[in-house]
């Protein structure tokens, strides 16, 4: 008895040495499981803030995704507007092609304009020199006049002399009869010279006529003219006022693409920060990673060491092999994550070697519009050179008109001059006729001192008969002479009176008395307002186009510096490379999304891990009271020895396997824990 009851103490002594190293294990188990608790909780810790950043990251994506939306659908519009413009810049170059034609076709005609004015001016010169040579004819008129006036004057002074003379003889009377042949055949010929004078006239009235003719149809054909400048004008100001806004809308669009290309800008250069975020999430990333494969492998050794608590504890068997399987399932999950991820690098790789060839594109862009500029200097100084031509030709038509305002005004003075004239030989004919008359009256006068020659002849006779009768003869001669002095000088005093009128306002009864060359004067006069009207209107008109040449220089320039078709299909292009981009950006939000789902599905596993935990310490703290109760009873079975004098005998053999209360196997456990020892 006394050795069984020695052997129990053993037993009961390695039970207590046995329950010792228990608990010892069981404490340190506590310490690693509140360590990795306490990892967990970090974890979860680390998991939450990755993703509150994934949130951060996926608004961002959100965001930039809707801003780049927005670009796409307002470069778009930006395209349709720039495709607009083109066209209706393709028309205004139409227009202005058509405009250019039209304004050769009116410098042609102009140069023809110029052309009849030369010629105009050529005939104007022949009409200058005609009156020159009627003047010419005018002056020997005059001076044939003179010569005929003259001879009058001798004739009368022969007339006097005759009286004088009167008796001489025959020879006498012979003489007067040959001077009398002579001033008829001089008489003759004046008025022969008068004819060809008076057919000289009408020639040149006719003539006058035609130049008139001519003058109104040049004056028609400048009003034409003057319509179709007005046209020209008004069509000029229409396209004027279009090129204007024409040029504020490009101006508006180019300040848009500026605006639009800052925003690019800024977008790359949020892109840019995107990336280095999703770098820094991607490491953080790695480091839960690293220290979820760190909890993976203590979690492995945790599952081992309760595989050998289940080995000791049957009954949590299964459940360990279940977390093994599903453990086993979220490695190869997480297997595939890294598969993604490396594909989502090498994506993000061949976005930036995209974004570098976009980069490469816009340097292109930039070289293509220095080369532009460049084209557009050549282009410009081409046009500063045309300006001066312009200037130099424009100076010289100035020139010209200028020319042909004062040849119109030497015109209007010629025309003034020639309609004085045209008085004057009305005033000459009139004082021809009156000449003609007294020469009529001259001839009367001759044949009356005939008559009276042969009375005086006939007194003669009879005073040669009665020679006693010579004093009153003689008395009578002297009254006669006296009267015909007498008569004489009243002749004399009409004749200066004729040439040296003393009316001087009497041409104003002559033009009273002729209204047509009044009225043909004051037709002149207002044809000659006219014309500085007309010259007036075409300087103006002539600076309007200069101002309408320069706005169109101005567009040509403008349109010089807008974007051709190259830097349009570079937009394409980028445009194409950005739906591309936010293609990728959706798959990759989806991505994103997915790793979320994961991530949720982890943390549900992760609180069942903590739940099981939970489960494993709840049956460890009741393993714990169950050897707390054990204790008890083996200290209730040492009070009972130590009262009882005798104890039963202890039945069965040491060897064979025993079990405490809830069913342990102490030998199956006792193995384990003696290998832990060792």
């Amino acid at each position: 008895m006394k050795s069984e009851i020695s052997k129990e103490k053993r037993f009961k002594e390695k039970l207590e040495e046995e329950l010792k190293d228990l608990k010892n294990e069981t404490a340190g188990k506590d310490l690693e499981l509140q360590n990795q608790s306490a990892q967990i909780s970090q974890n979860s810790k680390l998991i939450y803030k990755l993703e509150v950043h994934l949130r951060e990251a996926k608004l961002a994506n959100e965001k930039l995704n809707k801003e780049l939306q927005d670009q796409t659908n307002t470069m778009r519009l930006c395209k349709l507007d720039y495709e607009t413009q083109l066209t209706e810049l393709e028309k205004l170059q139409q227009d202005i092609t058509e405009k250019s034609q039209e304004l050769k076709f009116k410098e042609k005609e102009m140069t023809k304009l110029r052309t009849e004015s030369n010629r105009m001016e050529k005939s104007k010169e022949y009409l200058e020199r005609r009156i020159s040579m009627l003047e010419s004819q005018k002056q020997v008129a005059e001076e044939e006049k003179s010569k005929i006036t003259s001879k009058n004057n001798m004739l009368e002074k022969e007339i006097n002399s005759v009286r004088i003379q009167a008796n001489i003889d025959k020879k006498l009377n012979d003489s007067l009869k040959r001077e009398k042949e002579m001033l008829t055949k001089a008489a003759q010929k004046a008025t022969a010279y008068s004819q060809e004078q008076r057919r000289l006239l009408s020639l040149q009235e006719l003539h006058k006529k035609k130049l008139q003719e001519e003058l109104e149809e040049q004056q028609d054909n400048v009003t034409r003219q003057k319509q179709e400048l007005l046209a020209l004008q008004n069509e000029k100001d229409r396209l004027i006022a279009e090129s204007v806004e024409l040029n504020n809308q490009v101006q508006d669009y180019v300040d848009d693409l500026k605006l639009k290309q800052m925003e690019l800008y800024d977008y790359k250069k949020r892109l840019a920060d995107s990336d280095a975020k999703m770098k820094l999430q991607l490491g953080l990333f790695e480091q839960v990673r690293t220290e979820r494969n760190q909890i993976s492998k203590a979690l492995v050794e945790a599952q081992d060491e309760i595989n050998e608590l289940k080995h000791k504890l049957k009954v949590k068997s299964y459940q360990v092999e279940q977390l093994k399987e599903d453990i086993s399932t979220k490695e190869s999950l997480l297997v595939k994550e890294e598969f993604t991820l490396q594909k989502v690098i090498k994506e993000k790789e061949g976005l930036r070697l995209d974004l570098q060839k976009t980069v490469n594109e816009l340097k292109e862009c930039k070289e293509n519009l220095a080369v532009l500029t460049q084209e557009e200097a050549r282009l410009q100084k081409i046009i500063t050179e045309a300006d001066k031509d312009k200037a130099r030709l424009s100076k010289e038509l100035n020139q010209v008109t200028n020319e042909r305002d004062i040849l119109g005004t030497q015109l209007v003075r010629r025309n003034d001059e020639l309609s004085l004239l045209y008085e004057k030989l009305k005033i000459l004919q009139c004082t021809l006729h009156k000449g003609e008359a007294q020469y009529d009256q001259r001839l009367e006068d001759i044949r009356l001192l005939k008559i009276e020659i042969k009375k005086l002849r006939q007194e003669k006779a009879m005073l040669a008969r009665s020679i006693k009768n010579l004093a009153d003869l003689r008395q009578e001669i002297f009254h006669l002479e006296r009267d015909f002095t007498r008569e004489r000088l009243k002749c004399r005093a009409l004749e200066e009176e004729l040439q040296n009128p003393l009316n001087v306002h009497r041409w104003r009864k002559l033009e009273g008395s002729d209204p047509t060359t009044f009225e043909l004067i004051q037709k002149v006069q207002i044809l000659q307002k006219r014309l500085l009207a007309s010259n007036e209107e075409a300087i103006k008109r002539e600076s309007q186009l200069k101002q309408t040449e320069r706005l169109y220089l101005n567009l040509r320039k403008m349109l010089s510096r807008q974007p051709g078709p190259e830097t349009t299909e570079k937009l394409r292009k980028t445009e194409m490379a950005l739906k591309d981009r936010g293609v990728k950006m959706k798959c990759l939000v989806a991505e994103l999304t997915v790793y979320e789902n994961q991530i949720t599905e982890y943390k549900l596993e992760i609180q069942q891990a903590n739940k099981e935990m939970t489960d494993l310490k709840k049956k460890y703290f009741d393993l714990k009271r169950r050897e707390q109760k054990v204790k008890q009873k083996e200290k209730d079975l040492a009070r009972e020895e130590c009262l009882l004098p005798v104890l039963e005998p202890i039945t069965g053999n040491t060897s064979k396997s025993r079990f405490l209360g809830s069913g342990f196997n102490i030998c199956a456990a006792r193995a384990p824990s003696l290998q832990m020892n060792a």
